[in-house]
């Protein structure tokens, strides 16, 4: 199993291995409407793919009032007028920190637990490959994303993007 970070709209381009595995709160409105499906809902979309799976490890309900309680608002004014605090804005640091504490080991056994359910459903072929799905590109410096690439690192994983030129590449073949 591998495990790499892309956004939503990256998805269109998966294979029925390739699982997505939202890290946000909720997924996003649009892909539920595009495909006619009711939000909040699993489902097979023209891919084959699993729509739907989110790993509460990294958005649960108790992180909204730790955020709520900062005094650097984010999201509240844009452009962030914090961004020159990037990567110790108060957000950053405090997610980072709540990552800290959690248990890697754990997720990576949720994850190859995850594969095998979607395994099960869509009887994708080859290896599994865990996405973890965020809402910014890879572009945004600030957000979930660089603490999240930080802590696989600080646990041994390098976090790759995920990019359909990669796959290409290491392939030596179109994905």
């Amino acid at each position: 199993m591998r495990i790499f970070i892309t956004n939503f709209y990256h998805i269109r381009f998966f294979k029925p291995n390739m699982i997505p595995v939202a890290t946000t709160g909720s997924w996003p409105y649009w892909i539920y409407q595009y495909n006619n499906k009711k939000k909040d809902t699993y489902f097979l979309d023209n891919n084959n793919v699993m729509i739907g799976i989110k790993e509460e490890l990294f958005h649960p309900d108790t992180l909204d009032s730790k955020f709520e309680a900062l005094e650097e608002k984010c999201g509240e004014s844009k452009p962030c007028p914090y961004l020159d605090k990037v990567p110790h804005c108060q957000f950053m640091d405090m997610y980072y920190n709540y990552l800290k504490e959690q248990d890697f080991n754990y997720l990576l056994n949720e994850f190859e637990r995850v594969a095998k359910e979607v395994k099960l459903i869509n009887n994708y072929e080859g290896e599994p490959i865990i996405v973890l799905i965020v809402y910014e590109s890879n572009k945004c410096k600030c957000a979930e994303r660089p603490c999240i690439i930080k802590w696989f690192k600080d646990n041994g994983y390098d976090l790759i993007e995920w990019s359909e030129e990669l796959f290409k590449e290491e392939r030596g073949e179109i994905f």
